[in-house]
């Protein structure tokens, strides 16, 4: 009877041990526990002494729907619809080293009126897969929209009109690290689409990462900068990018574009 008792405990304890590593949230889905996950900053490194280190993530298995919070994935993803972060929504997303697919014929992400911050501590992450008219991946709209990029690539997106990769619209962009690379744009801005309007300034700023391999078809191969638009470089790579049929192969400059740092390199436009 005691090794009985024994075996039994033995067997409760390591089912415990199993159901610890998971938690769920309201609507019943399992979610991973931070455990797994090493405390870091918004940089991805956990030994950065720069940035708050940030120790409360949690980990989730899909994107369809988040509110605010530090996430990280715990595998790879393909969304069922393109996620939105509303008014109101501030989210720090670690990649994890994972990959998010857009649903078919659909962007990855809305940005409306809120605020996402994406890092990925592994390198390996992406966000792939967007294909729709504007922002193959990202829509950034409206002034209190921001995007910050720390790190993750956005590659193999792309748009049949403008902003292969991440198109923004009236809100604020700004690049750390990471890539945005090898994305489509049907006719301007094959990276990066951004424009403004006559009551609100967008605004890019980059202090590092690279743009690099996109391709539009008329102007604007990695970055293409509209009207109302404040684009400021410290750092940073815009590389090998290529209008097909067209003109700036790198960068188009609707208006001003203050560079302080950074390199601007082998853009072609034919």
């Amino acid at each position: 009877m005691k090794r009985i008792f024994k075996r039994v405990s033995a067997a409760v304890t390591a089912l415990a041990v199993v159901l610890t590593a998971f938690v769920f949230d309201v609507p019943g889905k399992m979610i991973a526990a931070a455990a797994d996950h090493p405390d870091h900053a918004v940089c991805g490194d956990a030994s950065c002494t720069e940035h708050t280190t940030i120790s409360d993530w949690t980990g989730i298995s899909d994107f369809n729907s988040v509110s605010s919070g530090n996430y990280y994935l715990t595998a790879d993803v393909t969304l069922t619809d393109q996620v939105t972060i509303a008014t109101g929504i501030d989210i720090t997303l670690c990649l994890n080293g994972h990959t998010i697919t857009a649903a078919s014929n659909n962007r990855i992400l809305n940005v409306t009126g809120g605020s996402i911050t994406l890092c990925d501590c592994k390198g390996t992450g992406t966000l792939t897969g967007g294909k729709t008219s504007i922002g193959g991946a990202l829509y950034v709209y409206g002034f209190d929209s921001t995007f910050t990029m720390y790190g993750g690539t956005i590659s193999g997106n792309t748009a049949t009109v403008s902003g292969g990769g991440v198109y923004v619209n009236n809100g604020t962009f700004i690049m750390y690290g990471g890539a945005i690379s090898d994305n489509t744009s049907g006719n301007e801005g094959g990276g990066v689409y951004i424009v403004g309007s006559s009551s609100i300034t967008a605004t890019f700023t980059m202090y590092g990462g690279t743009i690099s391999g996109n391709t539009a078809t008329k102007v604007g191969g990695g970055v293409y900068q509209g009207e109302y638009v404040i684009f400021t470089m410290y750092g940073g790579a815009i590389s090998d990018n290529t209008v097909t049929n067209g003109s700036s192969g790198g960068v188009y400059v609707f208006k001003t574009f203050t560079m302080n740092g950074g390199t601007i390199s082998g853009n072609t436009a034919a």
